[in-house]
């Protein structure tokens, strides 16, 4: 979804942009990052992960939230949209401008896009990793049944796993819950690749 950069401003300046055109964007380290609106197959994986998460996750005192909340970091250098967040027992929310963002996500999905892997891998993980809340990153391939999850370890490192094909299930790390992959993709018909392709994919 990214689109473009503009001018370095502060957080609160960004803040109050967002409040008053209504506007959805980021902000990366003082800089606007204006965003477009996803295609299909990302908007109904984001949607079926949202769903899932809300059923399994219910008996455990936690909670799923869609693509409209707001993530910031500790330093209020970062405001950021996931695709899906999870966060147990109360949401801790700053409020700036009428503004809230969460503070405490447990889990963030990303799912992946041409115009957004390189951020969802690169400057929005780093920030992400500063969220001392944050237990999971679960990243999800739009090409073919595949997830990838970054787990943080007990010496605040990060553990990484990939999941692939249809029948395998996603562990979050919160009181057992497991995803399966055949719901986070119900509905999605993958593209064909050929065979150079899809040992590119695999192999990226």
């Amino acid at each position: 979804m990214l689109a473009e950069r503009v001018k370095p401003v502060t957080h609160e300046e960004y803040l109050a942009l967002e409040a008053k055109y209504d506007m959805k964007s980021e902000y990366e380290n003082g800089v606007i990052v204006a965003m477009t609106g996803p295609d299909f197959s990302h908007v109904r994986i984001a949607t079926n992960i949202l769903m899932a998460a809300q059923r399994l996750l219910k008996p455990g005192g936690c909670s799923a939230l869609g693509s409209d909340m707001r993530i910031t970091t500790p330093d209020s250098k970062n405001y950021l949209y996931a695709d899906c967040t999870i966060y147990c027992g109360d949401p801790q929310l700053k409020r700036i401008a009428g503004l809230d963002a969460l503070e405490n996500p447990s889990v963030i999905f990303e799912v992946l896009s041409t115009t957004t892997e390189h951020r969802d891998r690169g400057a929005k993980w780093l920030a992400y990793q500063t969220i001392p809340s944050l237990q999971t990153y679960v990243l999800i391939s739009q090409q073919a049944a595949s997830v990838e999850v970054f787990s943080r370890t007990s010496d605040n490192g990060w553990r990484y796993t990939a999941y692939l094909g249809i029948q395998a299930t996603e562990p979050l790390g919160l009181h057992s819950v497991e995803l399966p992959l055949a719901e986070l993709y119900e509905g999605i018909t993958f593209p064909e690749l050929n065979p150079a392709e899809e040992d590119n994919h695999y192999k990226s």
